[in-house]
């Protein structure tokens, strides 16, 4: 094959054409044109039975040949030119020219195409730094975790005392929100009686129900609340609102008795076996905890480091498939995609948006580099942990892109692992939260 690759642009854009071989589409035009006559009814001729040249002097050889080179057949074109010579593509922003005159002769492409961007690798053996951490008190956690479990497991009794925190209530509650007019108006779903909670912080909007701590069942109260700026409901978001409320019932939790009878409810034989099960997992917990600081730490140090050329274009679409991505988690309408779009901060977005692209091409640098590969067996053993629901219909799951995320998911902490482990990295264990990316606060 016949193949010209000019010097990139600033922007990382070169311009490729190419020649193939003569004939290189004689099956795919053969294939075409029997797809076509699947449907096709013409007279004298039983539906989908039309010998092919018919089928082709009734469609004409143009729109044939177009349908032959579509974007799979061209894609399957671009893929193999691109590993014969070596090109690390990511984007293919025009298709300038394609001839395709017959299936007998050959196929001419003109396209320009994005390269991966020049990355100037920071040598991270030689990498000195130090981490906070926080300190883990196991037993703290694990007291923590065996009083939720404890919760979990509680009989309520009705009580007259008054409501504290983790106490069960039944109430009706009745709100209204401040428009923009600055009054304050109901809403459907803002209404409820009946209403069965556990007092505890986050489990409803917040500081509602820590507003009824100290109330007794008959008493009625009204609240002042402000709705969380990402709420399901955009009307609601980021307003505040008033709600009436009454309690019904107050209802107090009795521990269960720790023995082996409480351990059996979580499908443990005896409290001693649980016991060492929840040691366990705070233990692991706290180790995924450090992992993810220090791991987010040494791509940070990377990045710091290292240089990455990428165009403004590459950002842009970074931010665009962010911006897509939030719409699907958020369900958002068209017009609501607007309103996100009007009110953001573009620069800084795009900022956010390079940064995060930096890193994750320092990553895929050091595993392309590395020449790291993910096995059969180790992708089964990450399916086999996914807690799918027995129930569920397994032909609905798309395994092909399930199997791909893990691929990169595995491969990513490949690299993150050699990262770590080729610094010398000293930890500092400090008290109280550490923040890390993930914060949203």
């Amino acid at each position: 094959m016949q193949v010209t690759v000019t010097d990139k642009d600033e922007n990382n854009i070169a311009t490729i054409s190419f020649e193939t071989e003569a004939g290189i589409a004689k099956d795919a035009y053969s294939k075409t044109l029997k797809g076509l006559a699947k449907d096709l009814t013409i007279k004298g001729f039983r539906k989908g039975k039309a010998p092919t040249k018919v089928v082709e002097d009734h469609f004409g050889a143009e729109r044939v040949r177009a349908e032959t080179v579509n974007n799979q057949f061209l894609s399957s074109l671009f893929d193999k030119v691109f590993k014969e010579q070596d090109l690390n593509v990511v984007n293919i922003p025009q298709v300038s020219k394609v001839e395709f005159d017959s299936p007998e002769a050959a196929i001419k492409v003109e396209a320009k195409i994005e390269l991966f961007p020049e990355v100037t690798m920071a040598d991270y053996a030689k990498f000195k730094l130090t981490v906070d951490v926080p300190k883990i008190d196991i037993d703290a956690q694990y007291a923590d975790t065996l009083k939720r479990l404890t919760s979990q497991q509680a009989a309520y009794t009705e009580s007259d005392k008054a409501i504290e925190i983790s106490d069960e209530i039944i109430l009706d509650f009745d709100g209204s929100f401040k428009n923009d007019a600055g009054e304050f108006e109901p809403k459907d779903g803002m209404k409820a009686e009946g209403f069965q909670t556990i007092v505890e912080p986050g489990r409803f909007i917040d500081n509602f129900l820590e507003q009824t701590v100290g109330m007794k069942a008959g008493d009625e109260k009204e609240i002042d609340v402000k709705f969380p700026d990402q709420y399901h409901d955009p009307e609601l978001a980021s307003r505040d609102a008033k709600f009436k409320v009454k309690i019904q019932k107050v209802s107090k939790a009795a521990a269960p008795e720790m023995n082996d009878d409480f351990a059996k409810n979580f499908g443990i034989e005896t409290m001693d076996e649980l016991s060492t099960k929840i040691t366990e997992e705070v233990t692991k917990l706290s180790e995924q905890t450090r992992k993810g600081i220090t791991s987010e730490a040494i791509i940070t140090e990377l990045h710091a480091q290292s240089t990455v050329n990428i165009s403004e274009a590459m950002v842009s679409r970074e931010l665009e498939n962010d911006v897509a991505t939030l719409q699907y988690q958020n369900k958002w309408d068209e017009e609501q995609v607007k309103d996100y779009l009007s009110s953001m901060d573009r620069e800084a977005e795009m900022a956010k948006a390079r940064e995060k692209l930096e890193k994750s091409i320092l990553i895929t640098t050091i595993i392309r580099e590395q020449k790291m590969e993910v096995g059969e067996d180790e992708i089964r053993a990450e399916i086999s942990k996914l807690n799918f629901p027995p129930d569920m219909d397994s032909s609905k799951i798309d395994m092909e892109a399930l199997v791909n995320r893990l691929n990169l998911d595995l491969l990513t902490q490949k690299a993150v692992d050699l990262l770590i482990e080729a610094a010398d990295i000293q930890y500092n264990e400090v008290e109280g939260h550490i923040h890390t990316a993930d914060c949203n606060h």
